[in-house]
């Protein structure tokens, strides 16, 4: 589970989403830069967001049925962004890839959405989970 900031150049205004697989299917990113421009009335190419550290295709082994609802609330046709990764074990996905296309269908320019390449998974030392720190969920938003 992992948190989208979307900030406004020239504006101080922050939105924060929460991005997890049911996010991702609901749009959630997509709704807080539409949100954004209706209630600052910027334009999403005014916007920058910052992808937090995330469980990674690495590690996030999902059923069919969950892979398939993300790749269809994030591309409009074939996966073009390598949201799902077919490994031995099943299908894997990479909610980053999901969001950032989510971000940039919503008018984003693709060099104004960072990403966090830690693997919350698998890289413990970088990306603490919960389960290791003791650290509540959201923690990683501060």
């Amino acid at each position: 589970q992992w948190v989208v900031a979307i900030v406004i150049v020239g504006l101080v205004a922050v939105g924060l989403a929460h991005a997890g697989w049911r996010g991702t299917v609901a749009c959630i990113a997509r709704e807080t830069v539409r949100r954004m421009v209706d209630v600052f009335g910027c334009r999403p190419a005014d916007l920058w967001a910052g992808i937090g550290a995330s469980i990674g295709p690495c590690c996030y082994r999902v059923g069919r049925d969950c892979a398939e609802a993300v790749v269809a609330a994030s591309s409009p046709g074939p996966d073009p962004a390598g949201i799902l990764v077919e490994a031995a074990d099943g299908p894997h996905l990479d909610l980053r890839a999901a969001v950032r296309a989510q971000l940039v269908a919503a008018g984003l320019r693709p060099d104004a959405v960072a990403l966090a390449p830690w693997c919350t998974g698998c890289s413990t030392r970088r990306a603490p989970r919960k389960a290791a720190t003791g650290c509540a969920p959201g923690a990683t938003a501060a």
